[in-house]
């Protein structure tokens, strides 16, 4: 059952999972944006154009999410960043590394 406090502020059209848990108070969701279900968005986040969000994610408050980096080096081009489900187990911050490379993504494993 999806629950949209009436503050917030969607712009994904269609993009968004069918069932997102919960999103609360003054959080803003830009259009170029993709949730999986049962996720939820605590008050006062940020969802940039990009962003790439896993099923059953959890996201706090005050989080802002895809934004272009403060890099000098960045030219604007075209980016995503993906947060996923990645089942942890015994794993070290360089095997968690090395399966983002591998798969050319942002990977934010939500144990962390």
């Amino acid at each position: 059952m999806t629950s949209i406090h009436p503050t917030a502020l969607v712009r994904c059209q269609g993009t968004a999972g069918a069932t997102i848990s919960l999103l609360e108070p003054f959080s803003i969701i830009e259009a170029d944006v993709k949730i999986g279900d049962g996720t939820t968005i605590a008050s006062h986040v940020l969802i940039a154009n990009g962003a790439r969000i896993g099923k059953n994610c959890k996201i706090h408050k005050g989080a802002v999410i895809a934004t272009i980096p403060q890099d000098l080096k960045f030219g604007f081009e075209e980016t995503t960043f993906e947060i996923a489900i990645i089942p942890l187990f015994a794993s070290s911050a360089r095997s968690i590394a090395a399966r983002a490379s591998a798969a050319r993504a942002s990977l934010v494993p939500t144990a962390c």
